[in-house]
C-alpha cells in the first residue's frame, strides 16, 4: 500500500532527525528515564510540546482536543491503552486510525 509505504518512510525520517533528541531526553546514566521523571523535565516538556505542534497537532489540533478522525488526547477515552509503554509505542511508532 503505497500510504503505508509513504507513512513508513516519514517515521523513519522522523527518527532520523529526532531520534538523537530523543535519546538524549529519555535516558540517563541508568537507562531508559521513567516516564513521569521525564514529565517533570523542563527541557523534555519544551521539546514534546515543539514536537507535537510540528508533527501531531495537524491531526489532532494545536489543543489536542483531535477533529473527525483523529482521537482527543486529552480526555480518559484511549485507544490502544493509557499506560505510559502503550503511549511510548504510539509517539515512537504512529498508529494509523480505524
Amino acid at each position: 500500500n503505497k500510504q503505508l509505504n509513504q507513512y513508513a518512510k516519514e517515521l523513519d525520517d522522523a527518527d532520523a532527525y529526532f531520534g538523537e533528541a530523543f535519546r538524549k531526553l529519555a535516558h540517563n546514566d541508568s537507562g531508559l528515564r521513567p516516564i513521569p521523571e521525564i514529565a517533570q523535565d523542563p527541557e523534555a516538556l519544551k521539546v514534546g510540546q515543539r514536537l507535537f505542534l510540528q508533527n501531531c497537532s495537524q491531526c489532532h489540533g494545536s489543543d489536542a482536543r483531535g477533529q473527525k478522525g483523529f482521537p482527543n488526547l486529552t480526555d480518559d477515552a484511549w485507544l490502544y491503552g493509557g499506560e505510559p509503554a502503550a503511549i511510548v509505542t504510539t509517539i515512537m511508532h504512529g498508529r494509523i486510525g480505524q
